[in-house]
């Protein structure tokens, strides 16, 4: 089995590669050699992981039994978020990219026990989130942090699960024209997503305090909440056995039921009369960016993705520390990291064309044109969350409205940036330029600077000539990014 994962992983690649104009032929098994590198891939991606796991580390060492408990269940909830969101989102881009189409004619039953082993490898990386505190237990509490980590495991195992199940109710239902019931539909499926999500974070958020403590201690059989009896050895193995028993039941139901789906995908057509053909009044980049919305309506799994710059600053909200315990809201922070998650995530747009990208080069479509449509795409959910989030905090303080400029200029600069370092190849062919470690790290920094350069001027300065200033250096920075974009 772990051969033909590999054999699938590398397929995985192979077809990322064939769409990046940035690989010719000749380097393509090179190419191919170093990105079907899985123990690579996962040590870097476990190297990122380990930052956040650090930043609630810090919380373990002041803490006593009854903290530690607490403390514990949020590890189990970010390990359980973590895997639900990258198996929600990378399910989509494999099946998506069809490296499962040549099984499909295969007398195989379970096919997506494969699919489960190659999201295995990004899910692999989500332990080091909690390794540090988990160390902190094992050394300190040997017995309590062994259960630990089978319970951080069991979460881990947990949030695949619910992400394969999710994957497999909404996640490949394709639709043909969308009316309003399905639209509607969808964006119920995304708010019901997002409330799952929000009511894990704001567990997190009051982890580490004495009333959650007492508040767990009276629901243990409900997991996340029964990973606090880990100081209590036989009560928390019987509740560890009996959860593990559901999620795995859960689990191969959902293989099973997923794989019948991705033999014959779920195609909803709603009725409706019949439409007089009109022209668009918009140009081609509107055309592109109104036909990768249409295909994220169509197919709902692929919006997680998009709405991670939302989700994220979500997140840090509730684990990254500050002097009044965590980020203060009603600041420029959130706008700043949105601008830069955005940039981070944008490879997510290139997903959408994976399937259509050779019919998208026999078209008269300019590179420069095509990268643009891509930060039209990216940048409206963005922009759409800053303006609420700015109206939202100017009900409480009016000189939040200051902001309100910052909440379109800084998701709009990131994702102009994001397009324009993906799309820098010379040739002048539409592709799908393959995103790495490296190039996301170089684009955060560069759009780090860019923000900085663009929001330095609020807190340099200072007053209204600050945002004034600030206001007319994000405008600058826009236009020498539209001038990459039009130029010939």
């Amino acid at each position: 089995m772990l051969d033909f994962i590999k054999i699938l992983y590398k397929e995985l690649q192979y077809r990322m590669l064939k769409q990046n104009p940035e690989i010719t032929d000749e380097n393509l098994e090179k190419e191919l050699k170093k990105a079907s590198n899985i123990k690579s891939a996962i040590a870097l991606g476990s190297f990122f992981c380990v930052v956040p796991g650090l930043l609630l580390f810090t919380t373990f060492l002041r803490s006593d039994t009854i903290n530690v408990s607490s403390l514990l269940v949020s590890l189990a909830v970010m390990s359980l978020l973590f895997s639900l969101v990258s198996t929600a989102t990378q399910s989509s881009f494999i099946v998506v990219r069809g490296v499962f189409d040549p099984l499909k004619v295969l007398p195989i039953d379970h096919g997506t026990l494969y699919l489960s082993g190659l999201l295995a490898i990004s899910i692999a990386p989500v332990l080091f989130i909690a390794l540090p505190g988990l160390v902190y237990v094992l050394v300190k509490y040997p017995l309590s942090g062994i259960l630990a980590t089978l319970w951080v495991l069991t979460g881990i195992f947990a949030g695949h699960t619910l992400g394969l199940f999710a994957f497999s109710v909404v996640g490949l239902k394709i639709r043909h024209k969308p009316g309003r019931k399905g639209i509607l539909g969808t964006l119920t499926n995304v708010l019901a997503f997002a409330l799952y999500i929000g009511s894990f974070l704001v567990m997190m958020r009051i982890a580490n305090t004495e009333a959650f403590a007492e508040f767990i201690g009276e629901y243990p059989l409900v997991y996340p909440f029964s990973v606090a009896t880990v100081f209590e050895p036989l009560k928390s193995t019987a509740l560890l056995g009996g959860h593990v028993i559901i999620f795995v039941v859960v689990y191969v139901v959902s293989l099973k039921k997923l794989w019948n789906i991705i033999v014959e995908p779920q195609y909803v057509s709603e009725p409706g009369g019949i439409t007089q053909f009109h022209t668009s009044l918009g140009n081609d980049i509107t055309a592109l960016s109104v036909k990768d919305f249409r295909i994220l309506f169509k197919q709902t799994s692929l919006l997680v993705g998009f709405l991670a710059p939302v989700t994220s600053v979500l997140v840090l909200f509730f684990i990254i520390p500050s002097e009044e315990g965590f980020i203060e809201p009603g600041t420029i922070i959130p706008l700043f990291l949105v601008g830069i998650i955005a940039a981070a995530t944008s490879s997510v747009s290139l997903i959408l064309d994976g399937t259509s990208i050779d019919f998208l080069r026999m078209l008269p479509l300019k590179k420069r044109r095509f990268a643009l449509s891509k930060a039209v795409t990216v940048m409206i959910f963005p922009v759409v969350f800053s303006f609420l989030y700015v109206v939202f905090f100017t009900l409480y303080d009016r000189e939040v409205l200051y902001f309100l400029p910052y909440a379109f200029a800084f998701p709009v600069i990131s994702s102009l940036l994001a397009m324009a370092y993906y799309f820098r190849y010379p040739r002048d062919e539409v592709g799908i330029p393959k995103s790495s470690w490296g190039k996301v790290i170089m684009l955060t920094c560069s759009v780090v600077l860019l923000l900085g350069l663009a929001g330095l001027p609020v807190v340099v300065i200072g007053g209204l000539s600050g945002y004034v200033v600030g206001y007319v250096c994000s405008g600058g920075i826009i236009l020498v990014l539209l001038w990459w974009f039009m130029k010939a």
